[in-house]
């Protein structure tokens, strides 16, 4: 736990060891672990029972496990193709990539474990929420009480204090373990939110969706 919270406080150290020492199952463990926590805590507060039933935690827990890894593989594999095609001169390690992918989750986390507690003190009634189950933490706080389309609504919310620190610490990995000037990853970066945010409005439009729950950061 020392190595992650030295992360959130002071990433450059951590980031540094992933080039001689990649590792990532140790926050991929505590990302699941955190989500899997607020996952049965909602579902607690919705039920008003704390009742723990073990059938349904494993299915939980299974369901985040492989949402989260094919999740952070797309990101990793995004991130790993385009330094290979950018930076041909450089030996680039995917498991490199795919570590500073993990800790960041580690950043997702917070923005979770926030967004759960801010919905359940209640600052704001849910019914303003412009996001399902979303508290407004970023430019989605010009929307409150208004019903802008869910393409928009996504981009506003996208734009928040835990993104633009999951992208930021991203990029710095990104140029530490790829050898990427910090120039070009902090492009390449907000190429990948970009990317992100543009498919998640794609199925959106596809599906007709209309009401709609995004988790912070991926």
């Amino acid at each position: 736990m020392h190595i992650l919270f030295r992360f959130l406080v002071s990433p450059h150290k951590t980031l540094e060891d992933i080039n001689s020492k990649p590792r990532w199952f140790v926050p991929f463990s505590v990302v699941v672990f955190g989500l899997l926590v607020i996952t049965w805590l909602t579902s607690c507060w919705k039920n008003q029972s704390f009742y723990f039933q073990m059938d349904a935690v494993l299915i939980i827990f299974i369901a985040i496990t492989l949402v989260l890894f094919l999740s952070w593989s797309f990101i990793s594999v995004l991130l790993y193709l385009g330094t290979f095609l950018i930076e041909t001169h450089s030996i680039i390690v995917y498991k490199r990539i795919f570590s500073v992918v993990s800790f960041c989750g580690v950043i997702f986390l917070v923005g979770e474990i926030i967004n759960f507690l801010l919905i359940y003190i209640k600052l704001v009634n849910d019914s303003l929420f412009v996001l399902h189950n979303r508290f407004p933490v970023g430019l989605d706080v010009l929307a409150i009480g208004r019903s802008p389309h869910p393409a928009l609504a996504i981009l506003l919310y996208s734009i928040n204090p835990f993104t633009v620190w999951y992208f930021t610490v991203l990029s710095i990995g990104l140029s530490t373990v790829t050898g990427l000037s910090k120039r070009k990853a902090r492009i390449f970066s907000f190429l990948v939110w970009l990317f992100i945010v543009g498919f998640i409005i794609g199925v959106l439009l596809i599906t007709g969706g209309t009401r709609i729950s995004i988790k912070i950061g991926v």
